[in-house]
Order: structure tokens, then C-alpha cells, then sequence
């Protein structure tokens, strides 16, 4: 799902899970586990990995079975810890990325799991075939990857590419085109768009919103605040809306920054300034 920051994505996100929750004709069995996962609460590398695969197998618990349950999250486990010690370079191929000071249980457990011959590529077919016993769904729902930083944005596509392959597992990224485009082009040193074309599968624009709806639903919005006097009517209000507020206001986030911080000082300051002239100082300070 790619737009320009303010377009909506995540009211679009939202109501999609809002749709799938509520859809009636829908068996329960039927319905996706709904995951979301938030890379940019995790400041590095190793935690962006770790959490991500945690995220997911706290989400197992909703397989019913649960020897299912326990064999899908001991492969997701193994796999995580492989990869989390592993750089992934999709050019060249995977290769082990040596580490100093690795603590020495984690150590022990990747010895073992490469004397086991279980490496990332064996370890993936392990979590293939424990999610392939079930039906269940999984819809992973990773939102605004355009604010992370372009390490941050390589590994998330990174990580999406490497599990990709995993059965019952669709994934929902929402993301500015053109930062993750640049992003990308800058980590990878390739054309960023044909790397999102070998990774995104469907992609949606959400189109820009007209510019004069936008005004219309601010000016909708500041009349219900000013309910006995409509703005709209005032002549004083129509010319410092065209020269102070209307050329600030270039998507419905800008609108709602407005008027939301707009109401709460004329909550407090309506008795005491010119309630025109406070939105225009307003919508100077905040755009």
C-alpha cells in the first residue's frame, strides 16, 4: 500500500482489519490471524529480527492444535536464530556473519543446529512443512516503513523476502514508494523500484485526495466547532482563510493537526481573542 505521508494508508489499514473482523460471511476458521508488527520501536538490527519472529510465534497460540502449535514455534525459533547470525545478501547468497563476544548458550545452540546440518535454507523447509499442516492464515501488517532509516528499511524487506516462501503467510506493507525507493537503491547500490518488484507482489496507490474536499472537510470541521456563527459566512474569515490557512493545508493530516490542536486552545481562549484570527496564528505555528 504506497502513498505519500497524510494520504490515509493507516485509516486504510484500519479498515481493512475492520472489514475482515466484521465480515459475516466469513467462516471463523476461515479468518487470517491478524498480526502487526512496529519496526520502529526497535532501535537496531538484532532487535528488529528477534522481535519480528517473536511477534509471530506469539501468535501461534491461536492454532488450535497444539502439537502443531509447539512444532510451528520450535521451527520459527530455530530459524530466527540462524537468521538473526546471518547476513543476507540477495546477489550474492546467504553468508555467515561472524560476530565477537557471542554469548556462549546462543553460541552452543547455532553450533548445534549447523552440526545438525540445519542451516538457514533447511531450517526454512523445517517451518514450511509445520505451517503447511495447518489452514490457517496469517495476515502480517507492517505500517509506515518509510520512517524508518535506510538500514532499517533494507532489513525489513530483507526479512519479508526471506520468509516469504512461507506457506498461509501474506503480508500488508504500507510505505512512502519514493523513500523506500531511494532507501533501497542507496543500501542495495540497484534500481530500488525493480527490488520492490521482485518482493511486492500486488501493489495499491491510494490516490490523492481532491484539494477542495480537503478544504470543504476543514471548513466542515471549524464550522462545528463555531456552531452559532459559521466561519464560512464571515467575510473577515474567507479572506484570511485564502492567504494565512488554505495554501498550508495540502493533505487531511494537515487539516486535522489544525484542528485539533485549534480546538483545544479555543477551548480556553474563546472569551478572550478574536477566534479567526487564533486559527490563522495557529495554522501559522503548526505549518
Amino acid at each position: 500500500l504506497c502513498g505519500k505521508w497524510g494520504s490515509g494508508k493507516t485509516s486504510i489499514l484500519n479498515m481493512v482489519v475492520k472489514y475482515i473482523d466484521e465480515d459475516q460471511t466469513m467462516n471463523q476458521a476461515d479468518k487470517p490471524i491478524i498480526i502487526h508488527f512496529n519496526p520502529w520501536n526497535y532501535s537496531d538490527r538484532s532487535q528488529l529480527i528477534t522481535q519480528f519472529f517473536q511477534v509471530i510465534i506469539s501468535k501461534i497460540d491461536s492454532v488450535p492444535n497444539e502439537n502443531t502449535r509447539l512444532k510451528i514455534a520450535k521451527a520459527l525459533k530455530n530459524y530466527a536464530l540462524i537468521f538473526e547470525y546471518t547476513e543476507y545478501i540477495p546477489a550474492v547468497g546467504k553468508i555467515l556473519k561472524p560476530l565477537l563476544g557471542l554469548a556462549k548458550g546462543i553460541g552452543e545452540q547455532l553450533s548445534e543446529l549447523y552440526e545438525s546440518k540445519n542451516s538457514l535454507e533447511n531450517q526454512k523447509e523445517q517451518v514450511v512443512n509445520a505451517l503447511e499442516a495447518i489452514k490457517q492464515k496469517f495476515l502480517i501488517i507492517i505500517d509506515d516503513i518509510d520512517r524508518l532509516n535506510n538500514k532499517q528499511i533494507k532489513l525489513i524487506f530483507q526479512l519479508v523476502n526471506s520468509i516469504a516462501g512461507f506457506p498461509n503467510m501474506i503480508y500488508l506493507l504500507s510505505f512512502d514508494r519514493e523513500i523506500v525507493v531511494r532507501a533501497l537503491s542507496e543500501e542495495q547500490n540497484c534500481d530500488g523500484n525493480e527490488y520492490l518488484e521482485k518482493i511486492i507482489q500486488v501493489p495499491f496507490e491510494v490516490p490523492e485526495p481532491n484539494f477542495s474536499l480537503i478544504q470543504n472537510i476543514f471548513i466542515t470541521k471549524i464550522n462545528n466547532i463555531f456552531k452559532e456563527v459559521p466561519f464560512n459566512e464571515n467575510e473577515y474569515f474567507y479572506n484570511i482563510f485564502q492567504n494565512c490557512i488554505s495554501p498550508f493545508i495540502t493533505s487531511i493530516r494537515d487539516a486535522n493537526r489544525i484542528i485539533n490542536v485549534f480546538n483545544f486552545k479555543y477551548d480556553y481562549l474563546k472569551d478572550e481573542v478574536n477566534g479567526i484570527d487564533l486559527l490563522a496564528i495557529t495554522t501559522l505555528q503548526i505549518c
